[in-house]
């Protein structure tokens, strides 16, 4: 698009705002796109910078929805987040809900909040209220946010006077709205792109590219001891082919959750491919680390796994490699522990 016809898409929208200001937003707003942050910070960069372009406003917020449909702070400008972070509110009790017949589906504004709270007493929350002394909001606006046809959050600006807003800042807050939409599709998408270079999405555990390129060459060349374990997980073949592979996607989450619930801070776990592991142990000696394994596949034998009406069994067979005492070469402690585990489930068979 031309600045040109940017520009005149602006001014048919948008009177009483400042170009300028509007362009360096939306300069800003894709550049945060480019900044190294969390996806948190993100929205909260993003808020500031609308609001900070927005006449008259003292707070606001960006709230996201669950699948339940209710609404929680992420973001939040000119109060404190810890007030309000174990907040959930239903659609059906938001400004828009309320005000739209329970659809979230356009942008509304109350200039007179005190009075809206009146009249909609079934609405009132005392602990949201109170947290954020909502006696001194006078008006708010409020926008959904959607992403690919889906209700994805609200925006919300609110100011301490009343009768503060008009339906020229209907048209302002959904221009600035749908570049924000726009921002929040495409950070989504890159920090997908960014889990997927580092993590198996199935099991949310470093996957062998990373693992093997970046995580194995920073500690083989450090001093510190630590032990390699090789899985492999159990007749995962054979339940694949009677119950299908997602009974087989389910045994791979069950049996990471329990490796990653016994690794400490630091400690690694990786999925090679299929069935097979790899966890890096700090801090411990081979015999630690084993009776630690040994429980945990204790405790997941016995864990009632439910798949259509069948329960599955997670199971998984291990071995042990010590860096630097086994050796200090990674193929080579690989295939130790490869050995060992081999011998582990030759024996339990």
């Amino acid at each position: 698009m031309s600045l040109i016809k940017e520009k005149d898409n602006i001014k048919s929208v948008i009177k009483n705002q400042n170009f300028e200001s509007i362009m360096k937003f939306l300069l800003k707003l894709n550049n945060l796109l480019f900044e190294p942050m969390s996806y948190n910070d993100f929205l909260n960069e993003v808020l500031v910078l609308a609001a900070n372009n927005f006449k008259n406003i003292n707070t606001g917020s960006i709230l996201i929805s669950d699948r339940k449909n209710k609404f929680s702070f992420v973001a939040v400008y000119g109060f404190e987040f810890q007030k309000v972070k174990n907040i959930k509110i239903d659609s059906g009790k938001t400004f828009i809900g309320v005000s739209n017949g329970g659809k979230i589906n356009k942008t509304i504004y109350v200039n007179d909040v005190k009075k809206f709270y009146s009249e909609n007493n079934h609405i009132y929350n005392e602990s949201f209220t109170k947290n954020l002394e909502i006696s001194k909001i006078g008006s708010t606006i409020s926008s959904p946010i959607v992403i690919d046809g889906n209700t994805y959050g609200m925006l919300n600006f609110d100011s301490f006077e009343k009768n503060a807003f008009s339906e020229e800042d209907v048209l302002f807050v959904n221009y600035i709205r749908n570049h924000i939409e726009i921002a929040i599709k495409n950070k989504l998408y890159a920090d997908e792109i960014s889990y997927l270079t580092k993590f198996d999405k199935l099991t949310d555990t470093y996957n062998r590219n990373y693992f093997e390129n970046i995580i194995i060459k920073k500690y083989f060349v450090k001093k510190n001891s630590f032990v390699l374990v090789y899985f492999d997980m159990d007749n995962l073949k054979v339940t694949n082919d009677i119950f299908g592979h997602h009974s087989g996607d389910i045994l791979l989450k069950a049996f990471s959750e329990k490796i990653k619930d016994i690794k400490d801070n630091g400690d690694i776990v990786c999925r090679l491919g299929g069935d097979e592991f790899i966890g890096i142990f700090f801090n411990k000696n081979i015999e630690i680390v084993s009776e630690i394994i040994e429980r945990a596949r204790n405790e997941l034998r016995e864990e009632v796994i439910r798949y259509n009406n069948k329960i599955l069994i997670a199971e998984f067979s291990y071995g042990c490699a010590c860096y630097p005492n086994d050796s200090d070469n990674y193929e080579l402690l690989v295939k130790i522990a490869d050995q060992r585990m081999y011998k582990n489930k030759t024996a339990r068979k």
